[in-house]
């Protein structure tokens, strides 16, 4: 079983979808295969995941859909 570098607890295999900042533009992956840490919530992923990240980031690949995100700036917020 692992165990979370940051607390100790344990960490469980878990999907979730990762934003992903690549020369400017903002892309999000679904379903990417993390451990989770679930006493403190840290999460970690595997470098082959990370590898698998990085070729869809470089290539030119037809995302599956596209979306609008909302920019707030925390820095002129009230």
């Amino acid at each position: 079983m692992n165990r979370c570098p940051v607390c100790g607890g344990t960490m469980k295999e878990d999907l979730i979808t990762h934003p992903q900042e690549y020369e400017g533009r903002i892309i999000l992956l679904e379903n990417v295969p993390v451990l989770t840490c679930g006493q403190c919530g840290e999460v970690m992923m595997k470098p082959e995941v990370l590898e698998r990240i990085q070729k869809l980031a470089w290539s030119e690949s037809k995302p599956k859909r596209t979306t609008s995100i909302p920019v707030y700036d925390l820095a002129e917020a009230i």
